[in-house]
């Protein structure tokens, strides 16, 4: 997983254990998904420990993200803790990602965090997470997730609150699993509060295919094999038409980007220019 963990100056972190909220088509939940590493970190001064460490083998990160292996903001005031102790003690830029929403309260604090980081000239990205609008429960099968115009509105309120925000549109899923049309709404309804949208395939193994019943019908919509982890046998699926449809009704709404990475580069080179 050293791949994953860091590249490019990036370091991923994330509390351990599974993640609550059991998301149909999350590879974190395959029996081929290691998470040993990661499963030790309980507490804020695990993390803290474990980027670390992480920075003595690297010697530079730049950007932390808290993403990837569970949903960190189950309980908010938890996660923003996390957001600002890694600050104050690396200060470098942060992307979190959510799928759930904040108090008003909650939003003041990531707002105050925010100033105090362009401040020092590093930016936080608020990631919010919208893989379906109609159907989200299919796939989101926890009745503790926000609905997808619930998290439209957190959305809203971050972009009010002058923080940046990224929509992230996936995984896209092939249009007989989740309609393409429920993503277009979804950007419809957001794309004014989006400095950016990021939106990449599904990946799979059997096991992700059983769960969502569609272990049959992807057989023609594979493409190749992702190589974020070491050692997993997670493939792409071809979503080039649903991909289309996406990037050209984005055009003159919100930047689309596959990743966050260019994403995030793009913003950083713009804010610091100002």
């Amino acid at each position: 997983m050293k791949k994953y963990i860091t590249d490019s100056n990036r370091a991923f972190v994330s509390f351990g254990g599974k993640c609550a909220y059991k998301c149909s088509f999350c590879y974190t939940f395959s029996p081929q998904f290691n998470t040993v590493d990661i499963d030790k970190l309980k507490s804020i001064d695990d993390v803290l420990s474990y980027v670390h460490n992480l920075k003595k083998k690297n010697n530079s990160i730049k950007i932390i993200y808290i993403s990837g292996y569970r949903e960190n903001f189950i309980k908010p005031d938890e996660g923003i803790n996390l957001l600002e102790t890694l600050f104050s003690e690396f200060k470098c830029h942060i992307l979190f990602t959510t799928r759930n929403v904040f108090t008003d309260h909650q939003i003041e604090r990531v707002k105050k965090l925010s100033k105090i980081m362009k401040c020092s000239r590093k930016c936080l990205f608020a990631c919010v997470s919208i893989s379906a609008y109609d159907t989200y429960e299919k796939i989101e099968p926890n009745s503790n997730i926000p609905s997808p115009p619930e998290r439209i509105n957190f959305l809203k309120q971050l972009h009010a609150n002058e923080i940046i925000t990224f929509l992230a549109l996936r995984p896209i899923f092939p249009d007989f699993i989740i309609p393409t049309g429920e993503c277009i709404k979804i950007i419809d309804e957001a794309f004014a509060y989006c400095d950016a949208i990021i939106a990449s395939e599904f990946r799979f193994d059997e096991d992700i295919l059983q769960n969502l019943a569609h272990n049959e019908e992807i057989t023609d919509h594979k493409t190749d094999f992702w190589s974020c982890f070491d050692g997993m046998a997670i493939e792409k699926a071809k979503v080039d038409n649903e991909m289309q449809i996406i990037k050209a009704f984005c055009i003159d709404k919100a930047p689309l980007y596959n990743s966050s990475i260019p994403a995030i580069n793009d913003i950083i080179r713009i804010k610091l220019k100002q």
